[in-house]
């Protein structure tokens, strides 16, 4: 009687499961829907800045060691306003490369100044905002994630000061492995 009653409950739980299983999720009957990340799971910055422009932020993301004996500079711009802002810079020669070519950083030990690789066509190796045209503007509430290579300084050098277009220095700003 006890084989019997487990054979059936075991029985019972396979069926069960084959049933679940056939079923369609309600996820997978519903159309797609875009879903917006939210901030927080957006990265978390490493520090922030009022840019030069009101309304603007400037957000390092990370300085890291990378293959090639480089540094890779992440960091990200956002209009935390309801108004388009043009981040002329100066308006000295804007390009598609413009967040790169005004980046560096510097070993404060030695006062060491690292600016932007170059590819073997002059091009900074960074990313390329060809979107912007001849400017760059931000629209309402825009996000613009960008980043640039550098060279590396000497091994022992674990902290840096990081200059970004339009930024107050971020100083003592560790680079990771």
């Amino acid at each position: 009687m006890r084989r019997t009653i487990s054979g059936m409950l075991t029985l019972l739980i396979v069926l069960t499961t084959a049933v679940v299983l056939t079923q369609p999720a309600e996820s997978q009957t519903r159309k797609s829907q875009t879903v917006k990340p939210s901030a927080a799971s957006q990265p978390a910055a490493i520090a922030t800045a009022e840019h030069e422009v009101g309304g603007v932020e400037v957000a390092l993301m990370e300085v890291k060691r990378t293959t090639g004996d480089s540094v890779t500079i992440k960091f990200r711009y956002t209009n935390k306003t309801t108004s388009t802002k043009k981040l002329d810079h100066g308006g000295q020669g804007l390009d598609a490369w413009r967040f790169a070519w005004d980046a560096y950083f510097v070993d404060p030990a030695t006062n060491k100044k690292y600016v932007t690789l170059k590819d073997q066509d002059g091009n900074p190796v960074a990313a390329n905002h060809q979107q912007f045209g001849t400017g760059i503007t931000l629209a309402a509430r825009q996000v613009v994630n960008t980043w640039a290579k550098f060279p590396a300084p000497p091994t022992d050098v674990e902290k840096v000061t990081v200059y970004l277009p339009g930024a107050p220095p971020f100083e003592d700003v560790a680079v990771t492995k």
